[in-house]
């Protein structure tokens, strides 16, 4: 049976508990139930279906105080007996959601104004006077309702609101715990095969988050490019159909007591499980969030924090004891996030190894296919069993002789990023000249077959033709001449010759080409200089990620001869102090 509210008022829970109202029972032998002590009270109901609070609820008030109360839900999440249930919210519901003062009409001459509704003031009004208001009335909500019905229509669909541009589905499901109300779980679905390559653009436009994720996982059409993925895709359905990401889970506190798992769990499971999800999905992603799990005194303490970490002046205020307060909050956000990734884990997620964090970005990035859902939930011990790869610890940044290194190769690849710009500019504007000199080139070719054609039809050409020809019949000529006794690459480089910005534009090419080469001379013989005289690292330097990062092949060409031949793979794939290797 589905569980049912409280018919005549929605039950909620009470923050209060039952503390302190054991003592105003006295024991009733003909209803033992009611003098036991809350503790012992609420382990006897904690198993009572979820179908029968209601006539428990309505039997007396200590019990009704005991069913509402945060102890009671805590303790049916704890042992498990809590039976969590999910509605996703439709269209009209959405709607609602976002429009909770309705539709907003203009008012026109001819409309009824709401604020202007028949009251006791308009007893004057005739009857005739009446009906045209109330007509008016009636019109202005058939207009309303038009309207409702055109949005409903452009930015809703059967799953919740509807981007008008990219077809993106922005879906609420909420949560209900033992028939109340608990909290929500909410996502974005794009349509891959509607969209082409246009996947990424859907994601950029829906948020960072969702940017950061189609990127990393994905192609331009939406299908995953990282192994783990493609690997678990045996059937290949994953590169088509709806990807779906979590974007948001959030339960009431009642039911997560010291941070327990099962709520959360069943409530994410039940939320991609709801009927008018199923088939919509292929491939699901979800980054693990320290905001479902911490509690409200943990947010409290955070405000306090940030808030007390800075005086008056906006200056950093900061004490060993309020670093101690920091680093333990620190520590509770990652415990946070570890225990979201096991609440997915439970579920049937996997963890996407390709995109592991940095100690400064612990989220856990994981996948779920649809068949991964059809076996049951987990228990949070068996999710303890599976293993979630660590974010590794990171190098410091360099300092002594690696610093300096590093500072020439950055100062260098500023440099060498503006001469490569100025050389792709002149050559741009060098093609501009060449396409010119083609365009020119073809046109006479062009003017010398539309000449000859006019020739070739003799008497049959009019007077005002024959007086044109006679106009262009010089200038055709010296362009036959030349196109008979010289090819185009000779035209071209007699335009060169005689363009000044021509051959500006080459001497500034060859001097920018000559002036990287010396520089790559005297650049090599300063590294070397460096590295062998006072002990720089060119792998602690993190030198490789900046010419990396610059796609700067030559300055890596030098630096890996600086490193040990049987250390340059571990260079290449080296850690600088922001979790990167050279290959990112």
């Amino acid at each position: 049976r589905e569980p049912q509210l409280q018919p005549k008022k929605q039950r909620l829970l009470s923050t209060a508990g039952t503390a302190g109202k054991h003592n105003e029972h006295a024991f009733d032998g003909t209803n033992p139930l009611v003098s036991l002590p809350p503790d012992a009270l609420i382990s006897v109901l904690c198993r009572v279906p979820a179908c029968d609070h209601t006539a428990l609820w309505n039997s007396c008030r200590y019990l009704r105080e005991t069913l509402d109360s945060d102890a009671y839900a805590s303790e049916r999440a704890a042992t498990a007996w809590a039976e969590v249930t999910a509605h996703l919210v439709s269209r009209e519901e959405m709607y609602d959601l976002d429009h909770p003062d309705g539709s907003l009409l203009e008012y026109d001459d001819d409309s009824y104004n709401p604020d202007d509704d028949i009251s006791d003031d308009d007893d004057d009004l005739t009857e005739e006077e009446r009906a045209v208001k109330e007509a008016r009335k009636r019109r202005w909500e058939d207009k309303r309702e038009q309207q409702r019905l055109e949005v409903l229509e452009t930015y809703y669909s059967e799953l919740g609101r509807c981007d008008e541009s990219y077809k993106y589905d922005d879906i609420r499901v909420d949560i209900q715990v033992d028939g109340i109300k608990a909290g929500l779980v909410t996502f974005v679905r794009i349509p891959r095969p509607l969209l082409g390559d246009l996947f990424l653009h859907a994601a950029d436009a829906h948020s960072q988050e969702l940017q950061e994720v189609g990127w990393k996982l994905c192609d331009k059409r939406g299908r995953p490019k990282v192994r783990s993925i493609k690997e678990a895709d045996t059937d290949g359905k994953a590169k088509r159909g709806g990807f779906l990401h979590v974007t948001k889970v959030r339960i009431r506190e009642a039911y997560r007591p010291s941070d327990n798992t099962n709520v959360v769990s069943s409530a994410v499971r039940a939320a991609l499980t709801v009927p008018e999800l199923e088939g919509k999905w292929t491939l699901a992603t979800a980054m693990s969030d320290m905001s479902v799990y911490l509690t409200n005194d943990d947010e409290k303490r955070m405000k306090i924090i940030t808030r007390e970490s800075f005086d008056s002046n906006g200056a950093a205020t900061d004490t060993s004891a309020r670093e101690d307060e920091k680093r333990k909050h620190d520590e509770r956000g990652e415990e946070c996030t570890k225990l979201d990734a096991r609440t997915f884990l439970r579920v049937g997620y996997k963890q996407i190894p390709e995109v592991v964090g940095t100690k400064n970005h612990t989220n856990a990035w994981l996948f779920a296919l649809p068949q991964f859902l059809e076996k049951p939930i987990i228990s949070h011990e068996e999710s303890l069993a599976i293993q979630i790869i660590e974010p590794p610890d990171l190098p410091p940044g360099p300092n002594g002789a690696d610093k300096e290194l590093f500072d020439i190769i950055k100062e260098a690849s500023n440099m060498r990023k503006q001469e490569i710009e100025t050389i792709a500019n002149t050559s741009h504007m060098l093609g501009g000249l060449e396409k010119t000199a083609r365009e020119l080139w073809d046109q006479e070719v062009t003017n010398i077959e539309q000449f000859q054609q006019l020739e070739s039809m003799g008497d049959e050409i009019s007077a005002e033709q024959r007086a044109r020809m006679e106009d262009m019949r010089s200038r055709v000529t010296a362009q036959k001449r030349r196109h008979d006794t010289t090819t185009f690459e000779q035209y071209l480089a007699e335009r060169r010759n005689k363009t000044a910005l021509w051959h500006e534009g080459e001497s500034l090419k060859k001097s920018i080409v000559e002036k990287i080469a010396k520089d790559d001379e005297y650049l090599k013989d300063k590294v070397t200089t460096l590295v062998n005289h006072k002990g720089a690292s060119v792998r602690k330097s993190f030198a490789l990620h900046c010419s990396a990062r610059f796609l700067l092949t030559g300055f890596i060409d030098i630096l890996i001869e600086l490193v040990p031949a049987n250390e340059r793979v571990a260079a290449i794939n080296d850690l600088d102090s922001k979790g990167y290797t050279p290959l990112h």
